[in-house]
């Protein structure tokens, strides 16, 4: 009869086989991927939960995370790559998942079994009647207003109902404010973003937009935008809880392949991502209306939730809507010279991405100089003229922070960028060095040596500095808010 030192010593043999396994499965890109239940399927599962029993309780938390991420069938390394080993073993503490926690909708979700979103009604209850008077709950004083006969609005909102943000008033429109109508039942926003590793980013998006948003389109793809293989790093997150909160509000796409000519012109894998996107979504999605709104946004853009809810109320503006964002660089202290601002083509109903841009996100974010526009007008009766919300000096409809990571994540970026946009900085080695990355952030200087960014701003000198969300927690986001490779 074995000893239980005999018994130890298999069982840490079997578990060094068991990691080798894993990293042939890893060369081969091949991997047992959906994570199960914790049942037990078959009798050499059985023995080794009894091997495993036998082990001390601090090393069996890591060595049960393999057994719980397996799945019935292979898949192809077309499909999809797998988890690195470490992860499996030891993921990152914050997110795993311990016995007794509330259940969450990614935990066991198979990119490759997607299912249908259905998109419910949005909520009626956004207005608030003070003596026979509706006033908009988000930008009315309720103490004020319930004292009198009319809303009183806070700081920032504007109009009988205090329905009209700022910004509107300062925005040049095609159709004018006073032919916009509050609509009998909002409409839903469907939010779409084509993901990578922006984590912290997407943690701001969520907090910034989840009232007002109905559902979060993420599209993640297993090749990187120069054709690269890699992990679904956003997937493997919300498997693990990230965002639990908000997942019954996201439709998960997974983009499977990387388009012919991708990597000869990088620019056909940008243009991909969005069509990709836009055409799987609306087959994913159920329950949708022709004047429900899409609102595009690349990883690093946020579209203010004030503007989100004016669209979302209102009836009567012209589509295409773009929205002018604050531009700033490494985080949300330096901005370009001259204010330097973004302007994207962000946002229009179904009917006119279906209609209009064929289904064809990208014919959005960028439409071509003849767009089939006429059975659109004649078949909804509406206006198709660019309206563009926020003038350039401000104040803006969002923002857009361009390589806002910690360095670590600026050089991910660097080599995961498309063949495109040359020069491409992620053909330098020097330029990947995370010392160099700080010396940038620090001086404010592009990758060419330039020194572009002239302005450092301050929280009290810019009162569109960054997100609420940011702003309220200061600790969490502070690399974002402060740089921190600067004394002063």
């Amino acid at each position: 009869m074995l000893s239980m030192r005999h018994v130890i010593g298999l069982s840490v043999g079997l578990f060094g086989m068991c990691e080798l396994v894993y990293l042939f499965v890893q060369v081969n890109y091949q991997v047992y991927y959906k994570p199960q239940h914790h049942s037990v399927e078959n009798e050499n599962e059985q023995d080794l939960h009894e091997v495993l029993s036998l082990l001390p309780k601090d090393r069996l938390n890591i060595w049960m995370m393999p057994i719980r991420s397996r799945v019935k069938a292979q898949v192809k390394k077309s499909e999809i790559l797998p988890p690195s080993v470490i992860d499996i073993l030891v993921p990152n503490a914050s997110y795993i998942w311990k016995e007794g926690q509330d259940n969450y909708v990614y935990r066991y979700y198979d990119p490759l079994k997607p299912k249908l979103f259905n998109l419910s009604e949005t909520n009626n209850g956004l207005f608030t009647n003070f003596s026979n008077v509706l006033c908009f709950g988000h930008g009315t004083n309720a103490t004020l207003s319930s004292k009198g006969k009319s809303c009183v609005c806070v700081s920032g909102w504007s109009g009988a109902e205090c329905a009209i943000p700022h910004v509107l008033n300062k925005s040049r429109m095609p159709i004018g404010i006073d032919k916009m109508k509050i609509r009998k039942s909002p409409r839903r926003i469907l939010h779409a973003i084509n993901v990578n590793h922006e984590v912290d980013m997407s943690e701001v998006r969520f907090h910034e937009l989840s009232d007002v948003v109905d559902v979060f389109i993420i599209c993640e793809s297993n090749y990187t935008a120069f054709g690269m293989p890699k992990n679904l790093t956003f997937l493997s997150l919300l498997q693990k809880g990230f965002l639990k909160e908000f997942q019954h509000k996201i439709a998960y796409i997974f983009l499977d392949h990387f388009p012919s000519g991708g990597k000869e012109d990088g620019w056909v894998a940008d243009r991909y991502l969005r069509t990709f996107m836009g055409k799987k979504a609306l087959t994913q999605i159920i329950g949708y209306r022709p004047d429900d709104l899409i609102v595009l946004a690349d990883a690093d853009e946020i579209p203010s939730s004030d503007v989100l809810w004016f669209l979302k109320m209102y009836d009567g503006y012209s589509e295409p809507i773009a929205f002018t964002l604050r531009w700033s660089y490494y985080g949300f202290f330096w901005k370009g010279p001259n204010d330097k601002h973004t302007q994207v083509t962000s946002a229009a109903t179904i009917a006119y991405v279906k209609y209009v841009c064929d289904s064809d996100l990208i014919k959005l974010r960028r439409p071509p100089k003849q767009l089939n526009s006429d059975v659109y007008r004649s078949a909804f009766n509406r206006s198709v003229l660019t309206w563009t919300i926020g003038p350039p000096q401000g104040p803006f409809a969002g923002w857009h922070c361009s390589w806002c990571f910690p360095p670590q994540g600026i050089q991910t970026k660097l080599i995961s960028a498309q063949n495109g946009d040359f020069p491409r900085w992620g053909n330098f080695k020097a330029k990947q060095s995370l010392d160099y990355i700080k010396g940038l952030i620090r001086d404010g200087k592009y990758f060419d040596g330039s020194h572009p960014f002239k302005a450092i701003v301050t929280l009290k000198s810019d009162a569109f500095y960054a997100p609420s969300y940011v702003l309220s927690n200061p600790k969490r986001f502070s690399y974002l808010l402060h740089n921190p490779y600067r004394s002063t």
